[in-house]
């Protein structure tokens, strides 16, 4: 049921509005100052939380860099919504939601797709009916000193961020290539602070060279890593997926390594040959069972899942042709899929690709007589290259 413009009345007109360095304005919308932001609004978009939402703060940065992107545009208003009562009147079922009004449209929408900033982007754009291949996107979020600790606090995220000075245009958009590489991770903040806006947070850093680097490891809100060296982005993108277990490559595509769970490809390449022969499957699933067991309790259980139900199908059709079924079978999910859900099919493809694999090496072992140069435990860095650089630890 959509909801009209007036199904609240004010109680008490009264507002806060969180007005970031970057220009950046957010609204704190609520039931007493519904009415009168909805009045002079042309178009809104909205974060709807709620209480203890983990996934809520860890999202926000996400959303706060597209309302970034759309700094310069008056016609739009960005807003943050926690009101039980409008998040009822809203509808929103699951959180973070996202609620917008189309440009001139009194009637909510609420959005249900991924939240990354490109995601987010064309349905702002869409919203105020501007062309999407035209706008100026951000992946960088600009750090000030009014977003510095909501983003900055949390142990849950890693987060990269780069010191630089307002003329350093060139250094900023390299910057924006890593960030770019990284939009579809909730699990990594790429950040930037402006030191000649930004003065009080220029002083939490000991830098005196710009553009200047730190890291900041998940499980520690305030240690960081410090590197000085020149701004190189591949070196950085390899760095961030060696500290942060990531599989990206430059521009965000995953490499063939993404969605590899190692214990369990050991056991695959344990039985390649019984793989092709159809035999021993359910000491096959045992084992691979036993190795799941022993995964880190944030290991993604939907990938450690999908390598039994890919044996599950080998036993069932009695042949390792449905591997390439399966894989097709992917390959026609993609087609429409959303960021998020596309780079898990792509981890999907990644593992059926990997079981290929392994059994057609134990096929050529097995064709030439064990006297192949290829090992069987070949890509034991499963992806991770050097990346070259050396971070200092900085209290």
């Amino acid at each position: 049921m959509r909801l009209c413009v007036k199904f609240l009345l004010p109680v008490i007109i009264s507002w806060s509005m969180l007005v970031f360095s970057s220009g950046v304005e957010i609204v704190e919308l609520t039931e007493s100052n519904f009415e009168t932001n909805i009045k002079r609004m042309k178009c809104m978009f909205l974060y709807a939380t709620e209480d203890n939402c983990e996934k809520c703060k860890l999202l926000f940065h996400k959303f706060l860099i597209t309302a970034q992107t759309f700094e310069r545009e008056r016609d739009i208003t960005f807003g943050k919504v926690s009101d039980k009562t409008l998040i009822n009147a809203f509808e929103v079922t699951s959180f973070p939601g996202i609620v917008y009004y189309e440009y001139g449209s009194a009637v909510p929408k609420v959005y249900l797709g991924d939240i990354t900033p490109t995601a987010l982007a064309k349905v702002v754009s869409d919203a105020m009916k501007i062309d999407f291949k035209k706008v100026d996107r951000h992946f960088a979020l600009q750090l000030t000193k009014d977003n510095f600790d909501e983003i900055m606090d949390t142990d849950k995220q890693y987060r990269l961020v780069m010191l630089h000075e307002a003329d350093d245009e060139d250094e900023v958009d390299l910057y924006e290539e890593i960030a770019e590489t990284y939009e579809n991770e909730p699990d990594v903040v790429i950040a930037r602070i402006n030191i000649d806006s930004e003065r009080k947070l220029r002083k939490q850093y000991s830098s005196y060279t710009y553009p200047s680097f730190y890291w900041y490891r998940k499980g520690d809100a305030k240690k960081k890593k410090r590197y000085g060296g020149d701004l190189n982005v591949n070196q950085m993108i390899s760095f961030i997926n060696k500290e942060g277990g990531f599989f990206r490559t430059k521009g965000g595509r995953l490499n063939p390594y993404a969605g590899l769970v190692k214990p369990l490809d050991e056991v695959i390449n344990k039985y390649g040959k019984d793989l092709y022969e159809i035999r021993n499957i359910d000491q096959i699933k045992q084992e691979l069972e036993k190795e799941i067991a022993k995964l880190p309790a944030d290991q993604d259980k939907e990938l450690t899942k999908y390598y039994l139900h890919l044996i599950d199908e080998i036993e069932e059709d009695r042949t390792i042709e449905t591997l390439d079924e399966s894989r097709n079978r992917l390959f026609r999910q993609m087609s429409g899929a959303g960021p998020l859900e596309f780079d898990q099919l792509v981890r999907k493809k990644n593992v059926i690709q990997k079981i290929i694999d392994i059994i057609g090496l134990h096929l050529l072992e097995q064709i030439s007589d064990g006297n192949i140069d290829v090992p069987l435990d070949a890509d034991v860095s499963y992806g991770f290259e050097e990346h070259g650089l050396e971070f200092h630890e900085e209290l």
